[in-house]
Order: C-alpha cells, then sequence, then structure tokens
C-alpha cells in the first residue's frame, strides 16, 4: 500500500489502469504457458507440436527484442518515458564521458553517493560509442532477451528436458514483471538477469572460470 500511494503521488500515473494491464498480461502469460505445456510434453494425440527447443527459445528471444524495443522506441519518441530514473542514469554517464565523474545536477553529490550502481562503469565506453538514450533502451531489450537463452541452458542442463527448458524460458519472456522493464525507463538492475543466469550456467558446467 505504501509503495502504490508512492507511485500514485506522481502526476499521470493511473495506479488502477497500469494494475489491470499487469494483470491481464500475467493471465495471458499462464493461459500461452498453459497451452504450450500441453504439447511440448508429447501428450498423446495428432495434435502434437514438433519443434527444435532450442530454435524455438532464439526465435522467441529475437520477437521479445524487436518488439518491446519498438515499444521503448515509441514512448521515447511520443514523450512518455516518466521521469527520473533515465534521467539520472544518462545524465552521469555523459558527464563521465565529459571528463566529470557521475556528476549529476539532480542530486547535490556524485550519483554514486547515491547510489553504488557500479555496473555503470562498464557502460562508459558503450556511452561514448552510442551517445543516445536510444542505445541505453535497445541495450537494455538486448539483454533481456538474452536472459531467455540462459535461462533455456540451465533448465536443460538441470532436467535434461529440452522443450520443458524451453517453456520456462518462454514464460520468462512473457511474465508481466519482465516486460514492465522493457517497457519503462532505464534500469542498471536490468544487467544482474543475464549476468547472475549465464553464471549460474557456468557453474552448473564445471567452468568456474568463465
Amino acid at each position: 500500500a505504501g509503495s502504490l500511494g508512492g507511485i500514485e503521488s506522481h502526476p499521470g500515473v493511473d495506479v488502477p489502469l497500469m494494475a489491470a494491464r499487469l494483470f491481464l498480461k500475467l493471465l495471458l502469460a499462464v493461459a500461452l504457458t498453459g497451452m504450450l505445456s500441453l504439447k511440448a510434453l508429447d501428450w498423446p494425440g495428432k495434435g502434437r507440436l514438433r519443434f527444435s527447443p532450442g530454435k524455438a527459445v532464439a526465435a522467441a528471444a529475437l520477437l521479445y527484442f524487436l518488439v518491446f524495443s519498438a515499444m521503448s522506441l515509441l514512448e521515447y519518441y511520443s514523450f512518455k518515458i516518466p521521469y527520473p530514473d533515465l534521467t539520472y542514469y544518462e545524465q552521469s554517464l555523459w558527464t563521465t564521458v565529459h571528463g566529470r565523474f557521475m556528476e549529476n545536477s539532480l542530486a547535490p553529490f556524485n550519483y554514486f553517493g547515491s547510489h553504488l550502481s557500479l555496473i555503470l562503469l562498464l557502460l562508459v565506453p558503450f556511452y561514448a560509442a552510442f551517445p543516445h538514450t536510444i542505445g541505453l533502451l535497445l541495450l537494455q531489450n538486448l539483454l533481456l532477451a538474452a536472459t531467455a537463452l540462459g535461462i533455456y541452458l540451465v533448465g536443460k542442463k538441470v532436467t535434461n528436458r529440452p522443450k520443458v527448458s524451453a517453456l520456462f524460458a518462454l514464460a520468462y519472456l512473457l511474465y508481466p514483471a519482465t516486460e514492465f522493464f522493457g517497457t519503462h525507463e532505464f534500469h542498471p538492475v536490468v544487467f544482474a538477469f543475464p549476468f547472475t543466469v549465464f553464471a549460474f550456467y557456468c557453474l552448473l558446467a564445471n567452468r568456474p572460470r568463465l
């Protein structure tokens, strides 16, 4: 209740509508995942689904990247991206590229004095090469999409059932919280998704150095 109250205090935010949309997306994700489960687990009947799990996940990840990148760009060009998170991160990167380490006019101190988001340091070279908001939004959706591949690899390693593992990856792409990240501003926490999943896969594959 407290967090919703905080969100509702921002002008232009319709909390009931946002909650209803997320709930409908969740219902859709559950319905689609259930339908795919019946097919992928090879239930008897003429309508059994035949597909290559790895290719299906790769295709779904590519589709996710294209769709949600397009949605992010539409939000950006229609001035619908809310304030202030994207502003914080991009200005911190911009000032660093221009010789003023993590300075931010929205706070009376270095940005790292407020949030120690060290992952931003890895973004400095990327932002120097592509100094635009669009680059950050595309990178964010690319990382979200790539996480599905990691989930598939982990699932296949644990269960040894590629079709079931593909369902986990597809459910992740359909999960409303994943889609929320893909269309709402820019957040460095998204980098934790692929890094954590692929690190876990490397541990399962007995490749600790990687």
